[in-house]
């Protein structure tokens, strides 16, 4: 199949987009029953590419995909804690160099690994105070 189509699944998901060789393939939307919904590239019938991805709790990720998870330069925002985070992702990661803002205030600019604070970066608190220097474990480490 290729061209536009909607596809339902027995469980209430659907997609509608763009078709390629019988795969979601190209622009199209996904949603779920519990109200989940990703916007964006397909291939292979997977999330690659640049697109959104909503969850019910109000929870947002805008950037690229790769192999159906957050791979390369994107933004999450949570809903339920109020922090932000831009910077690079890898496998659904934060992971590279990134910026996270809590909503007290503190924010962080530095390097991930594995979803943390690990190696170089700079903390400042809401007062102004600062820290710069080695992060390990999602710790200050010097």
């Amino acid at each position: 199949m290729w061209g536009q189509g909607k596809k339902t699944w027995a469980t209430g998901r659907t997609y509608f987009g763009e078709w390629r060789k019988d795969m979601m393939w190209g622009k199209g939307t996904m949603t779920w029953p519990s109200g989940e919904e990703y916007t964006g590239d397909f291939r292979k019938g997977i999330f690659h590419g640049k697109g959104t991805r909503t969850w019910p709790n109000g929870d947002r990720y805008d950037g690229c995909f790769k192999n159906g998870m957050q791979d390369g330069d994107g933004k999450f925002e949570s809903a339920e804690e109020g922090w932000v985070y831009s910077g690079q992702w890898s496998q659904n990661r934060m992971n590279g160099r990134g910026r996270v803002r809590w909503p007290n205030g503190i924010e962080y600019v530095g390097d991930w690994k594995d979803g943390i604070r690990e190696g170089k970066g700079k903390l400042t608190w809401a007062d102004g105070s600062s820290y710069e220097g080695e992060f390990q474990h999602n710790c200050i480490g010097g």
